[in-house]
């Protein structure tokens, strides 16, 4: 039952407001409407709080050494992590789960759950345990162009953050039970928590502590969020856990199948951070406003991109073990059109107001108009491969519901691993400007690989693509995008905040005009379609086409 199922024309507010309620329980079962947007709702307020959080910090610390030691010390921690599977546990948990929750082995999927929550955090915990004394060695190695303060700060971080990913990683684990489930309200709002945590512990300790007090804010932000919160989220949903080591254990055998790949792999989500990071590492202050260029770009890439493959992940899943290839093939290609046409428009938007936006949104305190300049340059750069970062979400979950996760890992390493000397060349060539364009085709050329690999499995066929409605998305975009720009030159952007919203606020509305008429004038069914996505009030047709309970 989703919210445009449970809210109908008609009724009294009273109603509508316990429908919606209903609907936000944490034991509500959803469909993938409902689940996308109660995802894209708790996306946008942890990138609300997200933003407090990096605001805060460059107020109080700026783009210097320190802030690039604290974004580098996520590194090692994150290689873990994905070393591990980490970024596809839910993915690859949820599919095994799903698959036998769907063949109603209820006993053998509460056992199997067990036993990999038990073997596989005993095996990360001994791997960070190495990780934490050997940080010195690696940070020198990954960081070759860091001071000696630089890196003695960088390894006290590490130390503090190697133990929150293990937290979240238990937590992603439990997570994906609770969405095997189509329970999606708490894992949802984990991450809130989180970002709450590291920005109150800046805050409040940030003064003592310095930029350590974030580190130590994530810890425990993963303790009571991830952790807590889908700890709660399990036992809600019939599921209980005892430790169980029986490394034999079926569920362990298949989860470890589709996961394996992914651990010898390296995606380019990560690759990328790697190699900006390690050819940077010598620029002060590039490291932060690469970090802060990325996370203004990946809003709309976790707010379009993750949320809907995320959502219909349990459901693709579903659909495969249940062999109903022909919806599914509909649902991923209904997924590529709907991500496209809107990050296409998106990418034209930031590209367009990227100097007032960046400088808007993060120029206060040690964070100067000089930093924000620098910043814009880099979201601008990286805004043209807005497409593919949400598309290669949105094809990885499609692998992955099929059962097939050694495609998108093989492809993701073999990517990188040809990149990495372009992103080196590039480097030498054109100094950070050069990262920026190797990223751009690097995300290009590996989305186009899992695009034409799907096609040849035969479960989302290019024939079926809706490429005229794209190219005609990409038109508007382009042009929109160019009486954006024209109109923010328009406004002087001196430095004030009221000339960056003045900017912002009449690019917007032209670049809006310009693609109303555009989608208009081509006749897109983009603007139905819209509705469709948003009117989640009113309900529509295609509720029930993508409906799978």
């Amino acid at each position: 039952m989703s919210i445009s199922q449970t809210v109908r024309p008609g009724t009294s507010v009273r109603d509508r407001l316990n429908s919606i309620g209903k609907a936000l329980r944490h034991d509500h079962e959803h469909t993938i409407v409902s689940a996308t947007a109660l995802l894209s709702g708790t996306v946008i307020m942890s990138r609300c709080i997200g933003y407090a959080r990096e605001a805060y910090i460059a107020y109080a610390f700026g783009a210097r050494q320190q802030t690039d030691a604290y974004v580098a010390a996520f590194t090692i921690p994150d290689i873990l992590y994905s070393l591990l599977a980490g970024g596809t546990m839910t993915i690859t948990l949820t599919a095994v789960l799903t698959r036998l929750l769907s063949e109603e082995d209820q006993k053998q999927a509460q056992k199997s759950f067990s036993v990999i929550v038990t073997v596989v955090p005993a095996v990360l915990f001994a791997t960070m345990l190495v990780a934490g004394i050997m940080a010195p060695q690696c940070a020198r190695i990954l960081f070759p162009k860091f001071t000696p303060d630089q890196l003695s700060l960088c390894v006290r971080l590490i130390r503090i953050l190697l133990p929150a990913r293990l937290l979240l990683y238990v937590g992603t684990m439990t997570s994906a039970v609770v969405l095997s489930k189509r329970r999606f309200f708490l894992p949802t709002v984990a991450p809130l928590l989180l970002n709450l945590c590291v920005l109150a512990a800046g805050v409040l300790a940030g003064s003592s502590m310095g930029i350590t007090s974030l580190a130590v804010g994530a810890l425990l932000g993963a303790l009571l969020g991830p952790c807590l919160l889908n700890a709660i989220g399990l036992r809600s949903s019939g599921f209980s856990y005892r430790p169980c080591f029986d490394v034999r254990d079926p569920g362990l055998r298949t989860w470890s199948q589709l996961a394996l790949p992914m651990m010898l792999s390296v995606s380019m989500f990560n690759a990328d951070n790697w190699f900006l990071w390690f050819f940077a590492s010598g620029m002060t202050g590039d490291i932060t406003r690469l970090h802060y260029a990325k996370q203004l770009l990946f809003v709309p890439v976790t707010l379009l991109g993750s949320t809907s493959s995320q959502a219909a992940v349990p459901f693709l899943a579903k659909l495969f073990a249940e062999r109903r290839l022909q919806e599914f093939e509909e649902t991923v290609n209904q997924t590529v059109y709907w991500v496209s046409a809107v990050t296409l428009l998106a990418a034209s938007w930031i590209i367009s107001v990227s100097l007032p936006l960046c400088d808007g949104l993060l120029r206060r305190g040690r964070f100067e108009f000089a930093d924000s300049q620098k910043t814009a340059f880099y979201l601008s750069c990286l805004a043209f491969s807005l497409v593919f970062w949400s598309l290669l979400m949105t094809y990885g979950r499609a692998f992955s519901a099929a059962m097939d996760t050694l495609t998108p890992a093989a492809t993701g390493t073999l990517t990188a691993v040809f990149f990495f000397p372009v992103y080196r060349w590039l480097f030498l060539l054109w100094s950070t400007s050069g990262l920026l364009v190797a990223s751009d085709l690097a995300v290009a050329v590996n989305v186009i690989a899992l695009s034409a690999l799907l096609h040849r499995k035969g479960v989302a066929r290019w024939t079926t693509l809706r490429y005229g409605e794209i190219v005609s998305a990409m038109g508007v975009a382009v042009v929109a995008g160019m009486v954006g720009h024209f109109a923010t030159g328009i406004v002087h952007i001196n430095g004030t905040r009221r000339a960056d919203v003045a900017a912002i606020v009449f690019a917007s509305v032209c670049w809006l005009s310009t693609v109303a008429m555009g989608l208009w004038i081509t006749r897109s069914p983009m603007l139905n379609y819209l509705k469709e996505r948003t009117g989640l009030i009113r309900g529509s047709k295609r509720d029930d086409a993508l409906k799978v309970a």
